[in-house]
């Protein structure tokens, strides 16, 4: 059972996203002009429903998605599951529409902190 439809976002810009997912945007803050000014190109939209998030990297400027990043639901914040981090998502590794990779725990690379998503 999976919480967020990834798939189905990719292919829309942030705005269509945060349309969709509304309900459950935990972080709209915008970057501001100085900030803009200062050279940040991207920037963060986070999202939670049933305990679970999913934090979107996107362009300021073109509105595109660059990443999708979904954290592990695990209590002590990493797991060794990667079938479970795919479920939270609707995700296939070897889907033609984007490329996943397992982020790695620093201090323990046998286990992820979740699961990238880059739109191909």
């Amino acid at each position: 059972q999976y919480t967020f439809d990834i798939p189905t976002l990719v292919g829309k810009n942030i705005d269509q996203i945060k349309t969709e997912l509304q309900p459950y945007l935990t972080k709209s803050v915008e970057p501001n002009e100085t900030q803009i000014k200062a050279g940040v190109k991207d920037w963060d939209a986070s999202f939670k429903k049933d305990g679970k998030e999913v934090l979107i990297n996107y362009s300021i400027a073109t509105k595109r998605v660059n990443d999708f990043f979904i954290s592990t639901d695990d209590k002590s914040g990493k797991t060794k599951d990667k079938k479970h981090l795919l479920e939270l998502g609707n995700l296939m590794e070897n889907d033609s529409r984007y490329r996943v990779e397992f982020v790695k725990v620093i201090i323990d690379p046998s286990a992820f902190t979740g699961v990238k998503v880059i739109p191909k």
